[in-house]
């Protein structure tokens, strides 16, 4: 699966994931495609 999270600062992160959790544990926002 394609991952991306965009960060509290604005920062994207792409990468791979099984899952994710939306919200992050971290205030961050997931996204799976």
């Amino acid at each position: 699966m394609d991952l991306q999270i965009i960060t509290p600062d604005k920062e994207l992160f792409k990468g791979q994931a099984k899952r994710i959790t939306v919200p992050g544990v971290d205030g961050s926002m997931g996204f799976l495609d």
